[in-house]
């Protein structure tokens, strides 16, 4: 979390941070005269210390605000606090465009996908209007087109709005880009023009249609190399279901060239309109997913695309008139030609054989660029003498397949016009010279040393050109095999857990009839492999491709090793096919530690449970360890060292002591705990010990007091005489042990201007095990009050007066802690437990000294001799068993509870106001009805978790004392006509999960029965946790009469 959370800027208090990046951070703020969210973007350090960029931005801002437009994020303030410059915009609670890819597009469906579409539209509308007052984005990508959600008449739709305006202008040079969604311009340092942000329009929209961006770029020489030079994977190549119309947009928007893109933003979202409209499954036209590409004639070049047939007679087609220099063209060609094919057949991009042939890879000065991790740098050479073209395989990694069959590395192979090859993803198609017919070229023949290598039969061969048939079918031949024949792209696959990887296979159909295949992946958690629902259609002796996406979880369920994978083709005419593989899982390592309690007290030492959770995918030991900043406490595990299978947790008791002291005050050590795995930043909890002096300062001052009393006092009334002479008297001495009495309560002078106390009071001051006390307080001049029982905060900005109550089991220092001013006023009150003893007599027997001699002699004075008691006489004393354990009900305490929730720390107990309550609040209520029950008044505790995916709401309850036979008792349920709602609802003690299930609204009642006996004479934390399963109504769990009891 950064360190400037709760600064002010401007009128802007920061509240959480969004996101974070290169150029700087967003956060949520709160603006603090109107009371509402903002967002606000402040500056890296490096942005905001470049000599003269103070004056660059705010003559930048000063320009962006201007821009106003339906799809601008609006700038509403700007401004320098602390030396980082920022700015101020409307907070847009639904995201970004990747918040948006994220959460709504995982399954790609046509509805997604046009929403998606339609956000990228309306962002090229706002890029326009910023083009247009002389702006150039410079660093477009999905986090800086922001969302915004609406819904009317049960109808959805989403706004797009361009973010960052004027940043490019405000920063220069020393604005770091993301080198994925740079621009050909950006990487050869050319200066930026509006088709800059064209491109990297192109760059969104080619990831919203496939999931992917173009280009995997790493370096900037990879940048250069990519963006500058290589030809991405047509989008339909990716996915088959992307239409031709709008891989066409995406393509025209990444041409090398600028004047090849479109000539403005609003001319592509002018283009993006159409595609949208079909996109949308609320349309009855489905465009056809082949185009159809004419040849330009004279005049203006056209390039049209059909659509399906209508369900009426009528044809519906769609067309776009371009000019062919911004546009691939076919042009007419007396030599065969090489086309790329998309996945229906369709030329996409191609080039023309010439004698000096072709060569096809990665390679930037290959004569087709094929940018794949799949394609070699030199994959495949392409030639021609004028009569027969023949394929070689430049002895690539991955190998050249010539329709299914892997060719020989270095042996050039005829290639004829109806065989297609394919090369990693990509699939060639030779095509015969214009004006040419097919059958005219001669059909090659295979001289015996590559028919060996091929396969075939060898055949005698002649000089002439031997028959068709004969050599049509030599070549089958060559390529006969299974009817139905699967290949991996990889056959090893290295997977990081939380990250996606992609595996690419083939079909090859060698039967007469096309098939429909369907994959499925046996060896592998079904979650873990998205396979494409629509089965994968292979053409009569053909070929199709399909992509798997494999993302293995990152949880301690996805085990790190070695899994043999079994990938199975089923053709619907019962034909199978398998390919076998192996995936590594990779370890990684992530753990969770906690402290229960986080404060603690003693005279030398306190105990804690440590409580550790492995999270990783594999077994870890931890090595545990713990330190304070002074230096000055002993800490001491019960095992120094816990060893846990993935997913397991352990509780470890822990000591911290430190060195006792007889005077003083109280002394607090902040201490951290570490839990070690390896070389992994280690899990850590930040707990507190006090140290309590043996005695109060105050109380030798009072001991002597009352020595030098006791010798005034015997002084005094030492007798002068004694009785007669010898006489042995015993006086009954009755001595009982008396109540406590408890210290006074100190109260200082408060320093001028700090809070001063009116009102501090306890009673009883004195009270027996398990009875409640009443607190009363009431403080001047303060801003907030804190209630502590024992040094440990129990309840948080109070009142400045009122009363509570409060259980004891022991003695307690009550203390209220009250601050205003910058100045603090602290004040305890003493509470002991009584336990009265009954009074024991017992003879003394008093020796009076013998008398000294006297002129007169006085009678001796008769002293009444005690009744002794006979010797071995039992002496009855009375004893009193144990007080039972006392209930506590939780209702009675949650105002003083400590609650929490997954946006806060801390949360005030209550209702929040209106608008406020989607960050988890709790409060009591009376009668209620919850599911199909009518609850009486004795007690309601409704429990709201924050209004986000797993978020919660916890209330943590300090108990004293766990009696013997105790248990937690509880019934919940949710408020009456609940539906489509589940809560996971745990109980925990001192770390320890108690009672843990799934709550679902089913118009029953949930009992919580939790024994406790195994913690009896423990004291500790109680914690009620309450998260979001499925909650779309955001409503909250209620518990009813929630207590600690014996049954």
């Amino acid at each position: 979390m950064s360190d400037l959370i709760g600064q002010t800027f401007g009128s802007y208090i920061l509240e959480s941070l969004i996101g974070s990046g290169p150029n700087g951070q967003v956060f949520r703020a709160r603006q603090v005269r109107l009371n509402r969210p903002a967002a606000i973007k402040v500056l890296s350090a490096r942005l905001s210390e470049l000599p003269g960029s103070a004056q660059r931005f705010s003559a930048a801002m000063q320009r962006a605000a201007n821009v106003r437009g339906a799809h601008i994020a609006d700038i509403e303030d700007f401004g320098e606090q602390g030396g980082r410059l920022y700015t101020a915009m409307e907070l847009y609670e639904d995201g970004s465009l990747r918040t948006f890819l994220q959460k709504r597009i995982g399954q790609r469906e046509q509805r997604e996908l046009a929403q998606a579409l339609e956000i990228v539209r309306q962002a090229a509308e706002g890029l326009h209007a910023a083009h247009a007052a002389g702006f150039v984005h410079g660093h477009l990508r999905p986090e800086n087109i922001l969302t915004q959600r609406r819904t009317q008449g049960g109808a959805e739709t989403w706004r797009g709005r361009v973010g960052d305006i004027g940043l490019l202008e405000a920063a220069g040079s020393a604005l770091q880009v993301n080198l994925a969604y740079s621009t050909p311009e950006q990487t050869q340092g050319v200066a930026l023009t509006p088709q800059s942000d064209i491109y990297a329009l192109g760059v969104v929209l080619y990831e919203v249609a496939t999931g992917y961006v173009p280009f995997a770029v790493k370096t900037l020489q990879d940048a250069q190399a990519k963006h500058g030079s290589a030809a991405p994977v047509p989008p339909r190549m990716v996915r088959q279901q992307i239409a031709p119309e709008l891989e066409a947009v995406i393509l025209r928007c990444l041409a090398k060239a600028p004047a090849q893109r479109f000539a403005s933003a609003a001319d592509l979202a002018q283009a993006l309109a159409p595609v949208i409209r079909a996109s949308s499954p609320a349309q009855t036209v489905q465009l056809q997913s082949v185009p159809t590409v004419q040849l330009p004639t004279e005049g203006q070049p056209t390039q049209q695309i059909a659509a399906d047939p209508a369900p009426s007679d009528q044809q519906a087609t769609v067309r776009a008139n371009v000019p062919a220099a911004q546009q691939p063209t076919v042009m007419a060609s007396n030599t065969p030609r090489v086309d790329l094919l998309d996945r229906q057949g369709a030329p996409v991009r191609g080039a023309d054989l010439t004698g000096s042939g072709l060569t096809l890879g990665r390679a930037t000065d290959s004569s087709i660029v094929l940018e794949h991790e799949q394609i070699s740098r030199y994959h495949l050479r392409v030639d021609w003498n004028g009569q027969t073209t023949t394929i070689t395989d430049l002895g690539s990694a991955n190998g050249t397949l010539l329709d299914g069959l892997r060719l020989p590395a270095n042996v050039p192979v005829p290639w004829a016009y109806d065989k297609l090859v394919q090369a990693g993803p990509f699939t060639l198609r030779l095509s015969p010279p214009f004006g040419a017919a097919q059958a005219q070229q001669p059909k090659p023949a295979l001289d015996p040393l590559l028919q060996g290598m091929l396969g075939a039969a060898a055949a005698p061969q002649q000089q002439t050109t031997p028959p068709p048939a004969q050599t049509t079918q030599s070549f089958s031949a060559a390529l006969a095999g299974p009817p139905l024949r699967l290949l991996l792209e990889q056959d090893q696959l290295t997977i990081t857990p939380g990250q996606r990887e992609v595996l690419g296979l083939s079909v090859v159909n060698n039967t007469d009839l096309p098939e429909s295949v369907t994959i499925t992946v046996e060896g592998a958690p079904g979650m873990w492999v998205g396979v494409p629902q629509q089965a994968l259609q292979v053409p009569a002796h053909g070929r199709a491709p399909m992509t798997l996406t494999i993302g293995v979880p990152r949880d301690p369920e996805s085990l790190a090793g070695d899994y043999q994978i079994l990938v199975r083709a089923r053709a619907s005419s019962g034909e199978t096919a398998t390919a076998r593989g192996r995936w590594a899982v990779l370890p990684f390592t992530a753990s969770s530690l906690s402290l229960s309690p986080r404060k603690a007290s003693g005279r030398r030492d306190a105990g804690y449970q440590l409580t550790v959770r492995n999270d990783s995918n594999q077994a870890e030991s931890f090595l545990l360890s713990a330190e304070d900043d002074a230096q000055e406490l002993l800490f001491s595990f019960s095992e120094d060292t816990v060893t846990l299978k993935p997913g397991e947790a352990a509780t470890v008791m822990m000591m911290a002591e430190a060195q006792g002291r007889l005077l003083g005050g109280d002394d607090t050590f902040v201490f951290t705990v570490n839990a070690q795995a390896g070389s992994e930043k280690p899990a850590a909890a930040t707990g507190q010990f006090t140290r309590k002096a043996a005695m109060p300062p105050a109380v030798p001052l009072v001991a002597l007091l009352l020595l030098a009393l006791a010798v005034v006092f015997f002084t005094l009334n030492r007798p002068s005489g004694g009785n007669s002479a010898g006489v042995a008297t015993s006086t009954a001495v009755t001595t009982a042990q008396p109540s406590p009495t408890p210290l006074p309560s100190l109260t200082p002078t408060p320093e001028p201007g700090a809070p001063s106390f009116t009102v501090f009071d306890v009673s009883p001051r004195a009270v027996a095990s398990g009875q409640p006390i009443t607190i009363t307080w009431e403080v001047a001049n303060a801003q907030s009050v804190d209630l502590l029982v024992n040094g440990n905060v129990v309840a948080n900005n109070l009142p400045i007066s009122g009363s509570t109550q409060y259980l004891i089991s022991g003695n307690t220092d009550i203390t209220i802690k009250a601050v205003g001013g910058g100045k603090e006023t602290v004040q305890t009150i003493q509470v002991l437990i009584a336990t009265p003893v009954p009074p024991t007599a017992t003879p003394v027997p008093e020796i009076s000294p013998t008398p000294l001699a006297s002129p007169t002699a006085l009678p001796p004075t008769a002293t009444p001799i005690p009744t002794a008691t006979p010797e071995g006489a039992p002496t009855a004393t009375p004893t009193s068993a144990p007080a039972p354990a006392k209930d506590v009900s939780l209702n009675d305490g949650a105002t003083l509870a400590h609650w929490s929730s997954s946006t806060s720390d801390a949360v005030t107990f209550g209702k929040p106001n209106q608008g406020a309550d989607a960050g988890g609040w709790a409060e009591t209520q009376g009668l209620a009805q919850l599911e199909h029950s009518w609850v009486p008044v004795t007690g309601l505790l409704y429990t709201v978790p924050s209004a986000i995916d797993s978020g919660f709401i916890m209330g943590e309850f300090e108990l004293n004392s766990i009696g013997q036979g105790q248990h937690f008792l509880a019934e919940v349920g949710f408020p009456s006509g609940t539906k489509n709602t589940t809560m996971q609802v745990q109980v925990i003690f001192n770390g320890e999960i108690i009672f843990d299930q799934q709550k679902t609204a089913d118009g029953k009642l949930m009992t919580i029965d939790a024994d406790l006996s195994g913690f009896a004479g423990q004291g500790g934390t109680l914690a009620l946790h309450v998260e979001n399963v499925e909650n779309p109504g955001n409503v909250g769990l209620y518990w009813s009469n929630p207590r600690v009891a014996t049954k």
